[in-house]
């Protein structure tokens, strides 16, 4: 950094003072404000300040660092919307490029300019390995422009029951159902009448059933650790019989 500094004298007898500046900047330049200040006398050998406006640099420099990560919750659920973003601390932005891992392969998915990279309605099949990309060609060639996150869509599949139906039975009669449901995680499974639970296991067995035993019943599965993670499946039952003659 130096300045040079020049004086000239009009013919007025006034004087026109000059100074210019030159500095190189850096990256830690990029937020600085600048201003210049005029000090001078007046006759009195009193001192003033005089400052011009402010302004500052745009700085253009390469990236240094790439960040990779989600916006939401990092537990997702499958169904849920999945925002990936990628951000790279150089100016201006660099475009964006994504790829997913398959069988040791980059699979190109998306380039952005934004930097983000939506999955909508994710699966469990969308699981793995993703990578996003700082197109920064300024940058020098020790700087990491890639970066990874594996991302876990956790799921529960529908749960499988013993019977199809819809069950006829005999008045009196009973019967039992089993009810089985796998996921990324060990799910809980019950089973329902309307808001009753009748059964803390995937079993559910009916003994003389009367028409009142008649309905849906519904095999739920959920993890209880992982907030609105579920699946159901339902079976109807109906009860055939003569009615009793009242007394």
């Amino acid at each position: 950094m130096y300045m040079t500094p020049r004086i000239v004298k009009e013919a007025s007898g006034l004087f026109t003072v000059t100074n210019r500046l030159f500095m190189k900047l850096s990256k830690a330049d990029k937020d600085s404000v600048y201003r210049c200040r005029v000090l001078y006398q007046t006759m009195n050998n009193q001192t003033h300040t005089l400052d011009s406006e402010t302004f500052q640099v745009t700085l253009h420099y390469h990236t240094e660092h790439v960040t990779f990560n989600l916006t939401s919750d990092s537990v997702i659920r499958e169904g849920d919307n999945v925002t990936l973003r990628c951000f790279a601390d150089g100016f201006p932005q660099p475009e964006y490029a994504f790829y997913r891992i398959l069988n040791n392969e980059e699979v190109d998915l998306d380039n952005s300019e934004s930097g983000l990279l939506t999955l909508v309605n994710v699966r469990k099949e969308q699981t793995g390995t993703y990578v996003c990309e700082a197109l920064d060609f300024d940058a020098p060639g020790d700087v990491i422009l890639k970066k990874q996150l594996d991302l876990v869509v956790n799921y529960i599949d529908p749960p499988v029951l013993s019977l199809q139906g819809p069950i006829i039975l005999p008045k009196g009669k009973g019967i039992k159902i089993s009810c089985t449901a796998h996921g990324s995680v060990t799910p809980k499974v019950v089973w329902k009448k309307e808001k009753a639970i009748l059964s803390d296991s995937g079993n559910l067995t009916l003994e003389g059933v009367s028409y009142l035993s008649a309905g849906s019943y519904v095999c739920e599965a959920r993890a209880p650790a992982i907030r609105g993670l579920k699946r159901s499946q339902s079976i109807e039952v109906y009860v055939q019989g003569k009615e009793e003659a009242p007394y």
